[in-house]
């Protein structure tokens, strides 16, 4: 692997990194402000926002094989996607 992919590939893991406090604070201020309960929606997406950056810095690492991206991302999606025929409009 050369240099610049090696440096590209740093850059987005850092970048993923970030993004799991950041979604974290975002979901906590909103919570502050509104001062009620964390809604159910409101759990799924701070789900998505940790383990997203999460599975794409293992994969990227190469920690988790390429498969066990594939099936957990779909398994991502799924939560994600559960109950939305539920939802009111």
């Amino acid at each position: 692997m050369n240099a610049t992919m090696q440096a590209t590939r740093f850059w987005i893991e850092i970048i993923a990194a970030l993004t799991i406090p950041i979604a974290i604070g975002a979901v906590m201020y909103q919570h502050m402000r509104q001062g009620g309960a964390i809604s159910l929606r409101t759990i799924q997406v701070l789900a998505i926002s940790v383990l997203a950056p999460l599975i794409l810095i293992l994969g990227l690492e190469k920690v988790l094989e390429p498969s066990a991206v594939g099936a957990l991302i779909g398994a991502l999606l799924g939560y994600l996607l559960s109950g939305i025929g539920n939802e009111r409009q």
